[in-house]
């Protein structure tokens, strides 16, 4: 029987350079984002598609877990990760061996981790990035009692290898 694992942390926390890691490794890692996860409008419940124009989307729609295709991408008999996060997502831990919260030191490290990355452009508009650091806090406590914190700041050799160590101790 395989094991799956969560890495879980918000914008810029490096979940997808973790990823790429573990993959370099040769382990089995899935992005939430690419299917696992979807925009629901609050209000009308409805799936719906990103749009910069909407800008943050946060404002008026969730980032929700596809139940389904979660469930798909950890059966399996290998040693799986779902690197990511969704506004649901603490929900599902009871699915996970174990999950990784790469939790941020304060609101100027959000600031700084954002503004220099170049994967990703998300969290560079202005209105963004005030309300990834509006939810952060909130974010992080859902996953504090049910989830191993890493400092999203150590280096990443450091952070792959508390990983690592924590999912082949007994």
């Amino acid at each position: 029987m395989g094991k799956a694992y969560l890495i879980t942390g918000i914008a810029g926390a490096g979940k997808s350079t973790i990823k790429q890691s573990l993959i370099d490794l040769g382990y089995t890692a899935y992005d939430i984002d690419d299917g696992m996860a979807h925009w629901v409008n609050r209000e009308t419940k409805k799936p719906t598609a990103y749009s910069s124009a909407l800008v943050p989307m946060t404002d008026a729609h969730d980032w929700l877990v596809n139940k389904a295709a979660l469930l798909k991408a950890i059966a399996s008999d290998k040693v799986v990760f779902v690197c990511g996060s969704a506004h649901d997502l603490y929900q599902y831990c009871d699915y996970f061996d174990t999950a990784f919260l790469l939790r941020y030191p304060s609101a100027d490290a959000i600031k700084t981790r954002l503004s220099s990355r170049t994967n990703n452009s998300y969290g560079k508009d202005p209105k963004e990035l005030a309300s990834i650091i509006g939810y952060w806090k909130e974010y992080e406590q859902r996953y504090m009692h049910i989830a191993k914190v890493i400092d999203c700041t150590e280096p990443l050799p450091n952070i792959i290898t508390t990983i690592i160590s924590t999912i082949n101790s007994p």
